[in-house]
């Protein structure tokens, strides 16, 4: 992948000398709410952290499998995905259960590969036997089925990740780009980035990974900036108004920065 970059690193200051917190671990995945709260997760265990890295909360259920995804929704409600099971878990902002788990074999969307959760209490399901964006209430009843997308996007999609930010969902193929819709699940465009695995999906663009280097596409100018960041051999990066996430292989460091 190639993109036209700008080093304008001065609109994402980063000030290397000011580490804040090491949190020691092997962790698959990492997450962070709307108030820098941070989740990490290695395979039935997820662990939240405030923003000084202090342990708030565990959850872990081994009889449901390997965690494949988390979705954090309105009111800090955290959406835990069982892939391989077929099941999701609802918790609390205490990473409390609030229902027990869901068979999404029982409401037919056990072919789902990819959830997330919506705005009004909602989800978003991709299934891949549709070819379909779905979108559910939180009892999983369908408000909105958007049918075969291949044959809309006269392609076939083949998508890895799902986010919605916004009253907009962002619906990644690394081949074809980012296929944005809007909260009725009507398509409205594709982004013209590729082969990524996930994103952050800000107000103004949207930051991603390439190898180790971290980059910013912005919303207004459709211009690409590097942003340089305080190490290296970084597996992944989150980033707020005031903080930066870094998983290195056996630990997360977090970084202050300015506000844009």
């Amino acid at each position: 992948m190639y993109y036209l970059l700008l080093f304008l690193t001065l609109l994402f200051p980063i000030n290397s000398n000011a580490q804040t917190i090491e949190i020691e671990g092997e962790f698959d995945l990492m997450y962070r709410d709307n108030l820098d709260n941070i989740y990490l997760l290695d395979d039935f265990t997820i662990k939240k952290f405030d923003s000084n890295g202090q342990l708030m909360f565990t959850y872990s259920d081994n009889f449901l499998g390997k965690i494949n995804s988390l979705s954090i929704g309105e009111g800090l409600k955290v959406l835990v995905y069982y892939k391989n099971n077929a099941q999701i878990v609802v918790l609390d902002n205490s990473l409390s259960q609030l229902s027990p788990p869901v068979s999404l074999n029982f409401y037919n969307l056990g072919a789902t590969t990819l959830v997330c959760s919506s705005v009004q209490n909602r989800y978003w399901f991709y299934d891949p036997l549709q070819g379909a964006i779905i979108r559910t209430t939180n009892t999983f009843t369908e408000v909105f089925n958007s049918g075969n997308l291949d044959q809309l996007l006269n392609y076939a999609i083949e998508p890895n990740f799902m986010t919605e930010w916004g009253n907009t969902l962002y619906l990644n193929d690394p081949k074809e780009g980012i296929l944005v819709f809007d909260i009725f699940g009507t398509y409205q465009k594709t982004i013209p980035l590729k082969g990524l695995t996930d994103f952050q999906v800000t107000e103004k663009g949207i930051f991603f990974m390439e190898g180790e280097r971290f980059l910013y596409y912005d919303f207004l100018s459709f211009q690409y900036q590097e942003i340089e960041l305080p190490e290296s051999k970084s597996k992944k990066v989150l980033i707020s108004n005031k903080l930066l996430f870094m998983q290195f292989d056996s630990s997360i460091k977090v970084f202050n920065r300015n506000t844009f």
